[in-house]
Order: structure tokens, then sequence, then C-alpha cells
């Protein structure tokens, strides 16, 4: 969890319902590691995340782009997020003349 301006991820493994959303509430199973993001050190359990993996586990895209950086796991990165496409349509209408109606 990490003091103040210090953070460090703690990864931990919640049971959770199929489909449920939002922040698991509940003891957690197991601390699978931890990554300090300012020393970029990763601690983490490679057996027991296997494991996990082969009963159905689904990481955060994070976490699975973390794993695979430093090849605990292997597979595809995960977009985590998209840019806003450009407003080229705007200035593109605003550049063209209007045709007065006939």
């Amino acid at each position: 969890m990490g003091s103040g301006g210090r953070p460090i991820l703690d990864w931990l493994f919640w049971s959770t319902p199929e489909g449920q959303r939002g922040r698991p509430k509940g003891k957690y199973l197991e601390d699978l590691g931890s990554y300090d993001p300012h020393l970029k050190v990763l601690n983490v359990k490679k057996d027991r995340i296997t494991h996990w993996i082969s009963k159905g586990a689904q990481f955060s895209g994070t976490v699975n782009n973390l794993l695979i950086n430093h090849k605990i796991i292997e597979g595809d990165k995960v977009t985590i997020w998209k840019p806003r496409p450009k407003k080229k349509a705007k200035a593109e209408l605003a550049e063209t003349p209007a045709v007065p109606a006939a």
C-alpha cells in the first residue's frame, strides 16, 4: 500500500462471483506479490500465479502487462486505454463553405 507519495502495488487474490463488478469485499484468498513502481522491483510467487491461471483466474490489464514485461507469464499485452480520437471532423466541417438552399 505504501506511505505518502510512495505507492506499492500489492496483488491479493479475491474470489468474486462471475459477472460481479466493483471492489471485492471481505478477506483475500492469497497474497501473490507486490510491485514498487519507483524502484521497479517486482516480487511475485510465480508458481502460485500459474496455479491460479490454470484455475481460470484473470488479472487486470495492468497486472497482466507487468507480468508479461517481467516474463512471469507468456501472452499478448492488453490495451489498457485508448486515446481519444482527434477532432478532425469538426475542423473539416468548419472549413467547408455552407451551400445556400435553393
